[in-house]
């Protein structure tokens, strides 16, 4: 057999033919995506605005926060109706004012409903709400008052009101921990700022309560002329019928009421018999007082620390005015005031400047008898230590003496007496001198001890004002009595408390 060429061996592959099915299907997919691309941008767009209106709602809520905060800082707390015109005022937007406006009738149509399926149980509980504003708002005033607190104390007193208002169950433990936050940012001034804050905000929310309890009462009178009426046109039968068991149940009410009376009166008599019996002041009355509180009445009937005025509506505020009353009869609110000026106002600087100048005379006294005779002592040629010694004291006296006429403790004429004889060579007209200057200093102290007695009802505490050493003077010169005993003031009105 021949042999067969090579050439034949090649086979050339078959031609691919394409899939009608599989091109049909890119086609579809590419005549989608050319009708969806404009959804697809007007998606984009959406998503878009939809971010730019949260921003803006962001940035509004923003607005209307900061202006609420501006409105309520601005209200002047007699009528709350006046924030809201206040918030509009500031840019708060229409929609959280109206918001705002819809939550306020929600309250007190919630209030009106609860008073009227429940007259006495809802009026107590408002009570109960009221009294715990006025126990936070006494609270509050006290804070924000430099006066009853200084920067310095702020902090931990607010951390300790907050504490002890959670525990008596005016605050709940969020606000008390918010409270508590705010303390540890150490700002007195926006400590004091979010302080008045909230006690707006806790006044505001008393007047929205007393004026829901107006409105329920004024339906409720309304109701009943309505009720009154239509009784007026029923069948007499059953007119008749009705307004004896209205008499019966007035009756009933009355005999109930006759009843209670009776059990009042009974307990307002024994109330009467218990206070003539326990009518003791003094120590003896703080001895039946909590530790806790006795404390706080002595500090304020000593003129301490400020009680709470008689307008206070909160019952804990009037127990703490009445028990102070009790332990001391003679308190009165001008012992707070008057105190508290000799502590830090005119009259405590007075107080101490009459105090180093009579430190300098005394010791001018002393060095005076040391140096005697000096010739030299009006040109300032000192002979002496004890020259020397004794010209500085009369140089301080001299100085603390133009202090006091300064401040109209002295008149010119007294500074110019006491100053004329102080370098006088022969010891017997400076010691003649010096004493005159002491008795007038002491004149001067005892016109200081009666103002403070007819500012506040009490002899001026020697202790409180004055250092040991001050005290044996006022004693040495004649002016408090050395045999006064624990009350060196008695001479000047009675005993000190």
């Amino acid at each position: 057999m021949g042999s067969f060429p090579l050439a034949a061996l090649h086979v050339n592959p078959p031609v691919q033919q394409a899939d009608p099915v599989e091109g049909y299907a890119r086609l579809l997919q590419l005549k989608n995506m050319i009708q969806n691309a404009p959804i697809q941008r007007q998606e984009a767009q959406n998503q878009v605005q939809a971010g730019q209106l949260e921003n803006q709602q962001r940035q509004q809520q923003l607005t209307d926060q900061q202006g609420l905060t501006a409105a309520m800082q601005g209200w002047d707390g007699k009528d709350y109706n006046d924030l809201l015109p206040l918030a509009v005022k500031h840019g708060v937007s229409a929609q959280t004012v109206m918001g705002l406006k819809s939550k306020i009738q929600e309250q007190q149509q919630s209030i009106s409903t609860t008073l009227k399926n429940n007259a006495e149980g809802g009026k107590a509980q408002i009570e109960a709400v009221k009294a715990r504003g006025d126990v936070l708002d006494g609270t509050l005033s006290a804070l924000a008052d430099p006066k009853q607190v200084s920067d310095e104390q702020l902090p931990q007193a607010l951390v300790q009101a907050a504490q002890d208002l959670a525990q008596k169950g005016v605050l709940d433990p969020a606000h008390a921990q918010q409270a508590a936050q705010l303390a540890q940012s150490g700002n007195p001034a926006q400590i004091r700022q979010q302080l008045d804050l909230m006690r707006k905000t806790n006044m505001a929310q008393s007047q929205i309560l007393d004026e829901a309890q107006k409105k329920a009462q004024t339906g409720e009178a309304i109701a009943r002329t309505n009720e009154a009426n239509v009784n007026a046109n029923l069948a007499p039968q059953r007119l008749a019928s009705e307004q004896a068991n209205q008499a019966a149940t007035r009756r009933q009410e009355q005999q109930r009421i006759g009843i209670e009376g009776a059990r009042l009166g009974l307990e307002r008599q024994k109330a009467s018999i218990d206070q003539m019996q326990s009518g003791a002041t003094g120590a003896d009355f703080l001895a039946t007082l909590p530790a806790g509180a006795q404390a706080q009445v002595k500090a304020a009937a000593n003129g301490d620390i400020a009680i709470p005025p008689p307008s206070a509506r909160s019952p804990q505020a009037q127990a703490i005015r009445s028990a102070v009353m009790q332990y001391d009869p003679t308190y009165t609110d001008a012992r707070y005031k008057g105190k508290q000026n000799f502590k830090t106002a005119g009259d405590a600087q007075n107080v101490v400047q009459l105090s180093t100048a009579m430190e300098h005379a005394d010791r001018a006294i002393a060095n005076s008898a040391k140096a005697g005779f000096a010739p030299a002592l009006g040109s300032k040629t000192f002979e002496s230590p004890e020259s020397a010694a004794y010209m500085q004291d009369a140089e301080f006296l001299t100085g603390e003496v133009g202090k006091l006429v300064k401040n109209g403790v002295l008149s010119v004429d007294e500074g110019n007496k006491i100053s004329s004889g102080l370098t006088a060579s022969r010891q017997s007209v400076r010691d003649s001198a010096l004493n005159e200057t002491m008795d007038l200093l002491g004149g001067k102290a005892r016109a200081v001890f009666q103002k403070y007695k007819t500012a506040t009802g009490q002899d001026l505490p020697q202790k409180e004002f004055f250092d040991p050493k001050t005290q044996q003077r006022l004693t040495k010169y004649g002016i408090v009595q050395p045999d006064a005993g624990s009350d060196p003031f008695a001479a000047f009105g009675g005993k000190a408390h």
